[in-house]
C-alpha cells in the first residue's frame, strides 16, 4: 500500500506539469496565422513559363546526348564473324532501340505542339481584350504573325503524324543505319519548326506588351487634356457669389425690402460675367 501511495505522490505533480504545458501548445498553434500568398497571378504565369522554357532546353540537350549515344551504339555493333543467330539479334537490338528513340522524341514533340497551342490561344485572347477595349488598335500586324504561327504548327503536327505512320515500313529493312538517319532528319525538321514557332510567339508577346503601354499612354493623356479643361469653366461660375455681397449693403430692412432684391442681382449679373471671360 504504502508502495502505491509513493507512485501516486510522484506521479500526480508529474501530470499536474504536463497538462498546461499541452494546452499551451494547442493554444499557439490554434493562434499561430496561416501563411498568406505574396505572389500574384500574373507572376506564378511568369515563373510557370520560365519554368517551361527552362525544361524544354533541357530536355532538348538531353535528347540530343540520348541521339549520339544511340547512333553510337548503333555504330558499334558489328555483323562481321558472327552466325546467323547472332547477327538477327544484334539486328533487331538496332530496330528496338531506334523504336524506342524515336516514340520518347514523338512524345516529347506532343508535348510541345500541345504548349504552343496554349500559348497561340492565349496570345489571341489578349488580343482580343485589346481591340475590345480600343478599337483604334491595329493589330493586323499581329494577326498575320499568328496566322503564320498557326500554319507552322499546322505543318509540324502532319509531319509528325507522318513520321509516326512510316514508322514500321522503314523499320523494316536490312539497314537500320539507313532508317535512323530518315527519321533522325523528320525529326530534326520538327524540332527545327518548334523553335521557329517559339520565336514568332515571343516576339508577339513583346509586341502586345508595346500595344498596352501605347494604349496606357494614350489614356492617360486623354485624362491631362479634361484635367487642363476642366478650370476653365470655374470663372463662370465664380461671378454667382458677386450677388450676396450686393444685396446686403443697398437693402434697408424697414424699408422696400422687396423691390432692391430684384433690381439689382439683374444687373449685375448679366453685364459682369459676361466681359470678365471673354477677357
Amino acid at each position: 500500500m504504502k508502495k502505491y501511495i509513493s507512485i501516486i505522490a510522484v506521479l500526480l505533480p508529474l501530470l499536474l506539469f504536463a497538462i498546461p504545458i499541452t494546452l499551451n501548445a494547442k493554444n499557439t498553434r490554434a493562434l499561430s496565422p496561416s501563411p498568406k500568398p505574396t505572389h500574384s497571378n500574373t507572376q506564378k504565369i511568369n515563373q510557370q513559363e520560365k519554368r517551361e522554357e527552362l525544361r524544354l532546353r533541357i530536355e532538348e540537350k538531353l535528347s540530343e546526348k540520348r541521339e549520339v549515344k544511340n547512333q553510337n551504339e548503333i555504330e558499334n555493333e558489328t555483323e562481321e564473324g558472327t552466325p546467323s543467330s547472332k547477327r538477327l539479334q544484334i539486328q533487331e537490338k538496332k530496330l528496338n532501340l531506334i523504336r524506342s528513340h524515336f516514340l520518347r522524341m514523338v512524345t516529347r514533340m506532343e508535348a510541345a505542339i500541345a504548349r504552343l497551342e496554349k500559348l497561340i490561344q492565349r496570345i489571341e485572347n489578349r488580343v482580343a481584350i485589346i481591340k475590345s477595349e480600343n478599337s483604334g488598335i491595329d493589330t493586323a500586324a499581329i494577326e498575320t504573325e499568328i496566322a503564320n504561327a498557326k500554319t507552322l504548327l499546322d505543318t509540324a503536327k502532319s509531319d509528325l503524324d507522318a513520321a509516326n505512320t512510316n514508322l514500321d515500313t522503314a523499320l523494316v529493312t536490312d539497314d537500320p543505319k539507313a532508317a535512323f538517319v530518315i527519321i533522325r532528319e523528320t525529326i530534326t525538321g520538327v524540332k527545327n519548326e518548334l523553335k521557329a514557332i517559339h520565336k514568332i510567339l515571343v516576339h508577339l508577346i513583346g509586341d502586345i506588351k508595346g500595344l498596352r503601354v501605347g494604349n496606357s499612354e494614350e489614356s492617360g493623356s486623354e485624362v491631362e487634356s479634361e484635367s487642363v479643361a476642366s478650370p476653365s469653366a470655374s470663372p463662370e461660375v465664380s461671378p454667382s457669389p458677386s450677388a450676396s455681397p450686393t444685396i446686403v449693403p443697398s437693402s434697408s430692412p424697414t424699408t422696400t425690402p422687396t423691390l432692391l432684391p430684384t433690381e439689382t442681382p439683374t444687373a449685375t449679373p448679366t453685364v459682369e460675367p459676361t466681359a470678365s471671360p471673354s477677357v
